[in-house]
């Protein structure tokens, strides 16, 4: 994969740095990046299913704290009104399809993408552990891109509780259009939103994967995200099944050293600092206490499981012993998709 961090600076779509989007789903993800774009002028429209609409008609109650900064307010209490379909075809020529869906669900929304004739970029906003193999056979790269939000969010008592974050993950996948790639980020640029660029992106795709494993394993261990770093003896066991979680990712041919902004606090820090940082995020800091509370433990905590699976079961595959994750494990009730 190629970095380009100039390029992009002097692209502009159309001369007005807007695209004509179409996001599947108002999910958490689709429903932040709709948001946030459409308030800056760009042509958001959301895809729901047959049905839907009718339920949105009142709008969707946001509660957001955002970190963009600038002319941004911190605090937004909002409803947003989004501009829906429940179908799509060829002939409505958006020019971006922006797809945040859970990451086993991405092939089968594709092809049905693929079946109604949808034109424009597919712009990829979720997971990735197996590899991008499938997703070629169905779309060439020249087509696709992909990115992954640092927002986040979740639903609860009616409402959208969103952190919104400056900055987002990308990356050049080789084979991309570069072209389109520009007009991507100059694009989310209109909503003050810059890119974290990933050497490899689905290389960082798998680490990050791991990481959340490792976390999420020992977050449903010890009860809650706080109680993870409470003490020594549980921080050592979150902090060595993190480490482990970075030898399967390795086995795989991941260098992790290419994201030190990912990886030095479990690898560099003392088990000290580790507690320190990770309690005081938890427990203190604004973000951390409204990420916990709309955590998708707690609102959909069965796909976190699937993360852990994901992750423990390609560790058993490679031989790579994980005695800290096989302890999380045996608390971990094994969920099929």
């Amino acid at each position: 994969m190629i970095m380009w961090n100039s390029v992009y600076l002097i692209i502009k779509w159309k001369g007005k740095n807007n695209m004509r989007t179409l996001i599947i789903g108002t999910g958490v993800i689709g429903t932040i990046y709709g948001w946030a774009l459409s308030e800056s002028g760009v042509d958001i429209t959301h895809l729901v299913r047959k049905g839907k609409k009718q339920e949105y008609l009142k709008g969707i109650d946001l509660d957001i704290y955002d970190t963009r900064g600038g002319n941004y307010p911190e605090n937004v209490i909002q409803k947003y009104y989004p501009k829906l379909v429940e179908d799509v075809s060829e002939k409505d020529n958006y020019e971006l399809i922006m797809i945040p869906t859970r990451h086993y669900q991405l092939i089968e929304t594709i092809k049905e993408l693929k079946n109604r004739k949808v034109s424009g970029i597919f712009l990829f906003f979720t997971n990735n552990w197996e590899g991008i193999d499938e997703i070629d056979n169905l779309v060439p790269r020249s087509k696709y891109l992909w990115g992954y939000a640092s927002s986040v969010g979740g639903f609860i008592n009616g409402k959208m509780i969103l952190n919104i974050s400056k900055d987002y993950r990308i990356g050049l996948i080789e084979g991309n259009t570069k072209s389109k790639y520009c007009s991507v980020i100059n694009l989310f640029r209109k909503a003050c939103f810059e890119p974290d660029e990933k050497k490899n992106m689905i290389h960082w795709l798998w680490l990050h994967h791991a990481i959340i494993a490792a976390q999420v394993g020992s977050i449903l261990y010890f009860g809650n995200a706080a109680k993870s770093v409470e003490s020594v003896e549980n921080t050592t066991l979150m902090l060595n099944a993190v480490r482990e979680a970075f030898m399967i990712v390795q086995k795989r041919g991941v260098n992790i050293d290419d994201y030190p902004s990912d990886t030095a606090l479990y690898l560099h820090s003392s088990l000290g600092e580790v507690r320190s940082k990770l309690k005081y995020y938890f427990t203190e800091t604004i973000w951390g206490k409204r990420s916990t509370e709309q955590s998708h433990l707690n609102t959909n905590p069965r796909d976190m499981k699937l993360i852990f699976w994901d992750v423990y079961s390609t560790g058993k595959k490679l031989g790579v012993p994980t005695p800290y994750l096989d302890k999380l494990q045996f608390k971990l009730k094994r969920e099929s998709r």
